[in-house]
């Protein structure tokens, strides 16, 4: 309980120093002309990069943020990279639906033209327990004979 509490409180203690540079920010006179890109930046301090990883620069890639591994740079926002992994995960399930859509096609066709030749699972099955009916009763009759 004290370790909950402990974060809570350092949870507060982070809130009023943020809330605190956002008062001291608005405090300032807004005579000094801004940008629009500033206007909409949601932070303090400007937007919030983060370094990419090799897989991260990858899904930019899938994600058609870029159009290749070269274009990428180290460094983009956060709001990119959730935007693009989102996009991703979004291509990502079409495609897995698409092809998930054609197996089910494909075993339907498939199990169709075994029907038509005469295969079924339970003429397999039945095939099989005679073989191995067969194997062990071989096996008693040479244990027996010896």
């Amino acid at each position: 309980m004290s370790h909950l509490l402990y974060q809570r409180t350092g949870l507060i203690v982070q809130l009023r120093k943020f809330s605190g540079a956002v008062v001291l920010r608005d405090a300032k006179p807004s005579s000094v002309n801004t940008t629009s890109a500033q206007r909409e930046s949601p932070s303090v301090f400007g937007p919030q990069m983060h370094k990419l990883t090799n897989f991260q620069k990858r899904v930019l890639v899938f994600a058609r943020r870029y159009p290749s591994m070269a274009d990428v740079p180290d460094k983009v926002t956060t709001e990119v990279l959730t935007q693009s992994q989102s996009k991703a995960r979004i291509r990502a399930s079409n495609f897995l639906l698409v092809f998930t859509a054609l197996g089910c096609i494909f075993m339907i066709y498939s199990g169709k033209k075994e029907a038509e030749q005469g295969v079924s699972l339970t003429k397999i099955n039945q095939e099989w327990h005679k073989k191995i009916n067969e194997e062990y009763k071989k096996s008693l009759e040479t244990q027996g004979n010896k």
